[in-house]
C-alpha cells in the first residue's frame, strides 16, 4: 500500500484535511493504470461502525476487471466511537461536512489521477446509502448512485431544477 504522495496502480492510503479533521480514504488504481487515459471513479461507503476497507474489498474486483479508480474513504466517529456518514436530519452522526469532504476528494482525484468527471459513481451500505442519496440531491458530481440496505425516509424536497441521475436501490445484501 502506497501512502498518499504520487499515486501509483495499487491501493493507496490518502489522508486529507478537511473541516477541521484529517480524513482517510483507500484509493485503488488499475494494475495498468495509463495517465493518458480517462477513468471512470466509483466511491463506496460504508455504513454506521463500518471501516473503509469494507468497501474497498468488495469495489476491488470492478477497479481489476472494468479498470474503474475505486475510493473508499472513512467516517467520522461520533462520540460514542461510531463511525458513519451525516444522511439527512435525523441520520447524522456529527456535524462534520461530509458533502464537502467528498467535494474535495473528488478535487483531488482531478489534480492526482486522470478521471473522468462524467463517470463517477456512488455507492453505499447503510448510513452510506442515506449519505448516497444527499450527495444525488446535494452536488452535481455523480452520474449514478447504488445505494444498498438504506432508504430516504425522512428527506427535504428533491431540489428544483436538479439534473435527473440514474438510481439503482438495492433492499438486500
Amino acid at each position: 500500500m502506497v501512502i498518499a504522495g504520487e499515486l501509483k496502480p495499487g491501493t493507496n492510503l490518502v489522508n486529507l484535511n478537511h473541516d477541521g479533521h484529517l480524513r482517510e480514504m483507500l484509493v485503488r488504481l488499475p494494475e495498468e493504470y495509463d495517465p493518458k487515459n480517462k477513468y471512470p471513479v466509483v466511491f463506496g461507503f460504508h455504513g454506521a461502525g463500518g471501516p473503509k476497507e469494507g468497501y474497498h474489498r468488495q469495489l476491488e474486483s470492478v477497479v481489476r476487471k472494468h479498470d474503474f479508480i475505486s475510493v473508499s474513504p472513512q467516517g467520522i466517529s461520533n462520540k460514542r466511537g461510531i463511525t458513519g456518514w451525516n444522511g439527512f436530519a435525523g441520520h447524522r452522526i456529527s456535524n462534520t461536512d461530509d458533502v464537502g469532504f467528498v467535494r474535495k476528494s473528488v478535487d483531488y482525484l482531478d489534480k492526482n489521477v486522470s478521471i473522468d468527471k462524467s463517470r463517477l459513481f456512488a455507492t453505499g451500505g447503510s448510513s452510506g446509502a442515506i449519505f448516497c442519496f444527499r450527495l444525488a440531491m446535494e452536488t452535481e458530481l455523480f452520474a449514478a448512485i447504488a445505494p444498498m440496505r438504506g432508504a430516504m425516509i425522512k428527506r427535504p424536497p428533491a431540489p428544483e431544477g436538479r439534473p435527473k441521475i440514474s438510481i439503482l436501490l438495492v433492499c438486500g445484501a
